[in-house]
């Protein structure tokens, strides 16, 4: 058993040490590999999504990059609105070379120089998830998962995060460019929490006691359900007469009525 887990461990340490050994030349031949793929995508990219030579900060292959990603999103919005369409959705090849056709005109005249205006708002979105993401998770961790522990715990953590992003704000001021002001406006929004806690408190608990009256009615509904099955069957076998079987019937639904409407 030992021989085995030796011959195990010396196996994976001469592996580790090839790899290691290996490991820039394995780096090289991806970015060889990469390149060679890029020269011969980049002269068909062009003829069909047109010119795409660099301008200010992106050079000509981020630009070909933008553009083949264009042609990609449009493409599919365009294939999703017309397979919705009978006459297209039913034709198949008709679908695909209208799709690509009108991906194609979209993406090729567009005028090199409004590629960066188009990116902006991207950029913008991709700086908004990145400062929204933590503020989501960190609002879960203080006003769901600290709500036993008292409103001074939690503004206390509101103005931890509130700090860290106004740190975060003035520190990468110049990188951030246009998007900068979203750190700050998390900053502030984080402040706000502060004031609104009580009021967020109050609506989350509302939530918690409508979710568990929601589940209540729901288990009221199916028994009177059940009573009503019961009554239609008793009455079906001749056990029950029809009169008390539409008193039964009249009375439940009664109850599902308010039931569904608390």
């Amino acid at each position: 058993m030992f021989s085995i887990m030796f011959v195990l461990v010396m196996l994976s340490l001469l592996n580790f040490v090839f790899a290691a050994s290996n490991s820039a030349n394995v780096v090289n031949d991806i970015t060889d590999l990469l390149d060679n793929g890029v020269a011969v995508i980049e002269p068909i990219a062009k003829q069909v999504l047109g010119e795409t030579s660099g301008i200010g900060d992106y050079g000509s292959g981020e630009m070909l990059f933008a553009k083949i990603l264009f042609f990609i999103i449009i493409l599919s919005i365009i294939w999703v609105a017309l397979e919705r369409i009978d006459f297209f959705g039913d034709n198949l090849y008709i679908l695909w070379i209208l799709s690509i056709s009108v991906a194609i005109l979209a993406t090729r005249f567009i005028s090199t120089s409004l590629v960066p205006t188009i990116l902006l708002p991207y950029q913008t979105l991709g700086i908004a998830i990145a400062a929204g993401l933590p503020f989501v998770i960190w609002f879960i961790l203080i006003e769901v998962g600290m709500q036993n522990s008292g409103k001074t715990m939690r503004k206390i953590a509101w103005i931890f995060f509130a700090v860290i992003f106004i740190g975060l704000w003035i520190a990468r001021y110049e990188e951030l460019g246009n998007g900068r002001w979203i750190y700050l406006a998390t900053a502030i929004v984080a402040l706000l929490m502060l004031w609104m806690d009580g009021t967020i408190q109050t609506i989350l608990k509302k939530m918690k006691v409508d979710r568990a009256r929601a589940s209540k009615n729901g288990e009221l509904i199916a028994i009177s359900l059940e009573k009503i099955q019961d009554a239609e069957n008793h009455l079906s076998n001749n056990r029950m007469s029809r009169s008390d079987a539409d008193k039964i019937i009249a009375r439940e639904k009664k109850n599902i009525a308010r039931w569904s409407k608390a």
